[in-house]
């Protein structure tokens, strides 16, 4: 407004036509044409306000942002007013006032990751329903990592916290033993030494504590114990027998989970050539794709899963992992849609998908 006043005066006008022109009083058009007729342009800056210096120095303002953003005190994960305090020697809601001036949440995360879990959704509805509805005369234990150790190593490195954006963290971490789950898990499968699908849960059990061999050991008996064939009584054509099929698949995924990728793909491709329309097999090469870097070859098999089979969860996931990597927003969000789509929301609630890739 300033500016506007001195160019209006410049143009020859009185006190009265500047300030209608451009919406102040009288008074405030002769205060600055004034001051800019003894100062020149000095006399528009604002002069020293009374009151109290400020105490805390733009230094040490500085030396608060840059310890926030690029360190962080030790056996935590973010610093609190408190300990920024303490080592900064200024007060903890001065600390509290410069966090506020430049948008930092340290206290903030937000997670940037989906499960690659086949059997993700599967394992969800079990343990869930453990608790809606648990079985006749049961006792359901809830089990977690021990209380006040935080999950210091995570899977992937975290995104730094920047002014107006928190920290964003996987929602996985490296794990240090669930040894109290196998106990169980071996009851069951001591119960049913043949059942595949329980070999396939104590395998992804072992492979929770990072066991993997003595989870590809699992996939083996498995995998050995099931003939490739079978052939129905009276038949001369025999047909696939899907719980050697689903061991092999389950058993290359774990090879790609003990970082064998080129094992897991030379495992999992022949595969298409007896079983060209198995869902669950491209979502599985899709996956593993992804994680070797080939991101629009991975996409291919995951549009043909989800073709397959659009109930596949697995697939809809991976697409939109992959759309996202690939940096398409668009794709992303009608993949998301499609996954979310399959899930019925309680009445009144609000979906909102992100608008860039980068959510």
């Amino acid at each position: 407004m300033r500016s506007r006043i001195i160019l209006a005066c410049g143009e020859g006008l009185d006190n009265k036509s500047v300030a209608g022109r451009v919406g102040c009083s009288t008074n405030t058009v002769s205060k600055w044409r004034a001051r800019f007729v003894q100062d020149r342009l000095d006399g528009l800056v604002d002069e020293p306000r009374p009151g109290r210096p400020p105490v805390v120095g733009m230094d040490r303002v500085e030396d608060v942002v840059v310890a926030t953003l690029e360190s962080t005190p030790a056996n935590a994960t973010h610093w609190s007013r408190a300990k920024m305090a303490k080592r900064t020697g200024l007060s903890k809601s001065t600390i509290g006032r410069i966090w506020k001036a430049f948008e930092l949440k340290p206290h903030l995360e937000d997670g940037f990751k989906l499960s690659n879990d086949p059997q993700f959704v599967e394992k969800v509805f079990d343990f869930v329903g453990l608790y809606l509805n648990p079985p006749e005369a049961a006792v359901v234990y809830c089990v977690d990592e021990k209380s006040q150790v935080q999950a210091l190593a995570r899977s992937q490195p975290a995104f730094p916290m920047m002014p107006g954006m928190p920290e964003k963290r996987t929602h996985d971490y490296v794990r240090h033993g669930t040894a109290t789950l196998f106990a169980a898990l071996e009851i069951a499968t001591a119960a049913n030494p043949k059942d595949t699908n329980w070999g396939i849960q104590q395998a992804y059990a072992l492979s929770e504590a990072e066991r993997f061999t003595p989870a590809l050991e699992v996939l083996d008996r498995h995998v050995a114990g099931n003939q490739p064939w079978l052939l129905a009584a009276g038949s001369r054509q025999p047909y696939p027998n899907w719980k050697r099929y689903d061991a092999e698949i389950n058993r290359a995924l774990m090879l790609s989970y003990a970082e064998d990728l080129p094992g897991a793909q030379a495992a999992l491709e022949p595969m298409l050539g007896i079983a060209p329309h198995n869902s669950g097999l491209h979502a599985a090469l899709g996956m593993l794709y992804a994680r070797r870097g080939w991101t629009g070859r991975g996409l291919r098999h995951q549009r043909i899963a989800a073709t397959l089979d659009p109930d596949n969860v697995s697939a809809l996931i991976g697409q939109s992992e992959s759309l996202m990597q690939l940096q398409r927003a668009g794709g992303k969000r009608l993949a998301a849609a499609d996954f979310l789509r399959g899930f019925e929301l309680p009445a009144g609630a609000l979906l909102t998908l992100p608008d860039t890739a980068t959510e």
